[in-house]
């Protein structure tokens, strides 16, 4: 398993690389937020494994930035806890504040579920931008996320 943790850093490592330095979204008034900075080889990095789904695929975060991404949350917390309209319009690639677990997460919108015939609420499919995790997500959950709230960078890509 120890090596595979190294194969899966390794990939993951590469295609970052490749990447843009921002993940894109769609409509809303957040239409990107920018990629975690990566460490160059051999440089320390403080880490908090945040999620695992396999030996190859691992999410980690930065231990440094902890308190800020703490801070946001309390401020998206405190920000949505007023009575505020859900979204119109909630389509793939939009940058949202969902409620997961009862705190405010940002999140990006992955799809939105077909619903049954008995089903009363819109759902949708998140990708929880800070803690790499996927969840559905009902429509009244999900808040436009502010531009307050997109200046730190996603934690997970």
């Amino acid at each position: 398993m120890k090596n595979d943790i190294k194969t899966g850093y390794s990939i993951g490592y590469t295609n970052t690389i490749q990447l843009s330095k921002v993940m894109n979204g769609g409509v809303g008034k957040v239409k990107s937020l920018s990629l975690p900075p990566t460490p160059a080889v051999g440089d320390f990095y403080d880490l908090r494994i945040s999620h695992i789904v396999s030996p190859h695929e691992i999410y980690f975060q930065s231990y440094t930035s902890l308190p800020k991404y703490a801070s946001m949350s309390r401020h998206m917390d405190s920000f949505y806890s007023s009575d505020r309209d859900g979204l119109s319009e909630c389509g793939a690639g939009m940058f949202v504040a969902v409620r997961y677990s009862g705190e405010w997460r940002r999140g990006k919108v992955v799809l939105e579920m077909v619903p049954g015939e008995d089903a009363d609420a819109r759902m949708f499919r998140m990708l929880l931008v800070d803690i790499g995790e996927h969840a559905v997500i009902k429509g009244d959950d999900i808040r436009e996320l502010a531009l307050v709230f997109s200046q730190l960078p996603v934690q997970v890509n």
